[in-house]
């Protein structure tokens, strides 16, 4: 449940959500992905309120956000490039996407393995799904979004299954890939140095409600002693320095996202998410 949420996005901005588990982060991811109707509030995409549009209105809209769980839903049996282009499937028409789907053409072969060679898995193109570690299903999860046309991308605890060494190399394709697109960023972490060293604005949760929204050298350890129930957060990562440029360029991303809400209920079963 979010409580008294109030939270605008910038085109171009880049922010990570931070907070112990059951703090709302997935819940407020599923609200900004249209994913879940605030019970109280607004939802707004520029000009536009989504909640107050038709279904099929919406549904448009939802092509401009691109929504990776933390558990991406890749059948075992597909191939990874087939995976990795479902990422653009909401831009496409119907035969587009089946066509696609079954026999891809050389450009979007080169535009998958392109965006899987961001996360060090060209090699792993051709391979079925099912025969891929979880770390490696998780960054072709991650791939979708470099080939999808959203505007805005968020990201659910996108390091769960991967080491030291290829969390460090997810993040920054992440966070690089968003800024070549000119795309907002949403990411939540359990790992707050990470989250404190690459993003420009930490937002903290907890119990659904704002403890913090900042940028990472105004963050003090005692505000992370308070985020998590006092438990003890050791000091480096509040004074861990930016590991590259936070500043979009160019953004091309359309009008503010503005965000007014109060959900009651937990985030809405994957069939009704965004294709992802």
């Amino acid at each position: 449940m979010l409580r008294g949420l109030d939270l605008t996005l910038a085109p171009g901005e880049q922010v990570a959500l931070i907070g112990p588990s059951g703090a709302g982060k997935t819940t407020l991811l599923h609200v900004l992905a249209l994913a879940l109707a605030p019970t109280a509030g607004v939802v707004q995409f520029g000009d536009k309120q989504p909640w107050a549009l038709s279904s099929g209105v919406r549904h448009r809209l939802r092509a401009n956000v691109f929504l990776a769980p933390q558990v991406p839903p890749l059948p075992p049996r597909q191939r990874v490039v087939t995976s990795v282009l479902a990422g653009r499937l909401s831009a496409l028409g119907a035969w587009r996407s089946l066509s696609s789907w079954v026999h891809p053409s050389r450009r979007e072969i080169a535009e998958a393995s392109a965006a899987l060679q961001r996360f060090d898995l060209a090699d792993k193109i051709f391979e079925r799904v099912d025969r891929l570690s979880g770390g490696e299903r998780q960054r072709v999860g991650l791939a979708r979004g470099l080939v999808s046309p959203a505007r805005l991308w968020l990201v659910d605890e996108p390091l769960a299954a991967l080491d030291p060494v290829r969390a460090r190399q997810a993040v920054q394709a992440l966070t690089e890939a968003a800024r070549d697109h000119g795309a907002s960023l949403v990411v939540s972490f359990h790992q707050v140095d990470i989250a404190m060293a690459w993003f420009p604005r930490v937002l903290g949760l907890r119990e659904g409600a704002v403890v913090f929204d900042r940028a990472p050298a105004d963050i003090r350890p005692e505000d992370l002693a308070d985020l998590y129930g006092g438990e003890g957060v050791p000091a480096a990562m509040v004074t861990a320095t930016m590991t590259s440029d936070p500043r979009p360029s160019d953004p091309i991303a359309p009008a503010p996202m503005m965000l007014s809400a109060s959900p009651t209920d937990g985030p809405a079963p994957s069939r009704g998410a965004p294709a992802a």
